[in-house]
């Protein structure tokens, strides 16, 4: 069997690669990154440079021509970019009998949107989410300072503002775009991050 692993740079593909040649996949790797910057590079099949994902058809065609060129039997895509693209592209893929390894399409919707996941965690017993509303540039702040304001699609920490005082407010409602952008108390604390894979055979 044959898999396909993108963004072989990032934190986790050295364990995903690993753990597929132990069970006896042949596996090919992709990354905008030159092969020679990325150590994981050495621990695959092979390497493709890929374009970025942000040129949705470019990236898409590409991973086509890989899939067909090497046979790829499944995708294991690895960032947010790639997955928000490859969820709108399954039929595509599907037709070519190649399987990408992620959520179902509603899943990552609703994942991928800070505010509908909000929402939606609020009416789970048991969960205590942060208030989450959306940012309104022609209304006050609906919390005390300071707020959290960040792309309601976002990844990680990119786009993310920290307002502190009613001035940096003036300053981003007049020099910044914050369409779709959601709005939090900040709350101080410790963070944690869980990742978790689950699979209906084994729960």
């Amino acid at each position: 069997m044959n898999a396909l692993v993108t963004s072989i740079g990032s934190f986790s593909a050295g364990i995903v690669i690993k753990r597929l040649k132990k069970e006896h996949y042949n596996v090919i790797g992709c990354d905008i990154y030159p092969e020679e910057w990325l150590v994981e590079s050495k621990l695959v099949d092979r390497f493709y440079r890929a374009p970025l994902a942000a040129k949705r058809l470019e990236y898409v065609n590409f991973l086509i021509d890989i899939c067909r060129k090497e046979k790829i039997d499944y995708i294991l895509p690895l960032t947010d970019i790639e997955i928000d693209v490859l969820n709108t592209s399954r039929e595509i893929f599907e037709n070519c009998n190649v399987r990408i390894c992620m959520s179902s399409e509603a899943s990552i919707l609703l994942c991928r949107n800070k505010y509908l996941l909000a929402e939606f965690l609020k009416g789970e017993k048991g969960i205590k989410t942060i208030p989450t509303v959306k940012l309104d540039k022609d209304k006050p702040l609906p919390y005390d300072l300071p707020v959290v304001c960040k792309p309601k699609n976002g990844r990680s920490s990119q786009g993310l503002l920290m307002i502190k005082s009613g001035e940096e407010w003036r300053y981003y409602k007049k020099n910044y775009e914050l369409t779709g952008y959601i709005v939090q108390p900040h709350i101080d604390g410790n963070v944690i991050t869980v990742d978790a894979v689950r699979q209906p055979s084994s729960k």
